[in-house]
C-alpha cells in the first residue's frame, strides 16, 4: 500500500500531467492561429495585386463606357443636324 505521502505525490503529478496536456493543446491551438494569420500575410501581395489589376480594369471598363456614351451622343446629334439639313433643303 501507499503512504498517504505517496498517494498525495500521485495525485499532484496526475493532476500537473492533466495540465500540461491543456496546455500543450492551448499552445497547438496558438499554432494553428499563426499558420492561419501567417497565410493571410502571405497572400496579402497576390491579393493587393489583384485589387490593383481589378482597379485598371474598372477604370479602362469605365473610360470604355464614357467613350461609348460619347460616341452615342455624337450619333444623335449628327441624326438631328441631318434632319434639319433635309428639312431645310426640303423648304428650298
Amino acid at each position: 500500500m501507499h503512504t498517504q505521502d505517496e498517494t498525495q505525490v500521485q495525485v499532484q503529478i496526475l493532476r500537473l500531467n492533466r495540465k500540461i496536456e491543456k496546455l500543450k493543446k492551448r499552445v497547438k491551438h496558438y499554432q494553428d492561429k499563426c499558420d492561419v494569420y501567417a497565410n493571410i500575410l502571405n497572400m496579402h501581395p497576390r491579393i493587393e495585386a489583384s485589387y490593383e489589376k481589378y482597379q485598371k480594369e474598372l477604370a479602362e471598363r469605365e473610360r470604355n463606357y464614357q467613350m461609348v456614351a460619347r460616341l452615342h451622343l455624337q450619333d444623335r446629334l449628327i441624326v438631328q443636324l441631318q434632319k434639319e439639313i433635309d428639312s431645310k433643303n426640303a423648304n428650298i
